[in-house]
């Protein structure tokens, strides 16, 4: 699973066409308490008990390159200042029939950022 999606290089105005996005990480917090949140969290369970999972991305210029072995040509995480606005964390359901690799990509497609990205 992958999606395709143009990506602009951070602060460089370098475009790759077409480039790969893959899930390399998904890291899951069980929150047994709610906590309190603002108002303008992008806490997916607001503030209450469930599970919570954090989605980090490896680009890279093609599938030929990933297939490769080739290095990534970017990392996506939500700790990025550039990468802020992509809403990288989503609520796990571990009853759901999807597997997490296939809620996360899920999850990605309704962003903004991924919304026209191609699944493949």
């Amino acid at each position: 699973m992958a999606l395709i999606k143009d990506f602009e290089s951070p602060n460089t105005g370098l475009i790759v066409k077409n480039a790969y996005h893959v899930i390399g990480d998904i890291q899951i917090t069980k929150r047994t308490c709610p906590i309190s949140v603002g108002k303008n969290s992008n806490d997916p369970l607001e503030g209450s008990p469930g599970y919570v999972a954090l989605i980090f991305i490896h680009i890279f210029n093609s599938k030929e390159a990933r297939d490769n072995q080739k290095s990534p040509i970017q990392y996506i995480n939500s700790a990025m200042p550039e990468c802020r606005s992509i809403n990288l964390k989503f609520s796990y359901d571990p009853e759901s029939s999807d597997s997490m690799l296939t809620q996360a990509y899920n999850h990605l497609k309704t962003t903004e950022y991924y919304k026209n990205a191609i699944e493949v």
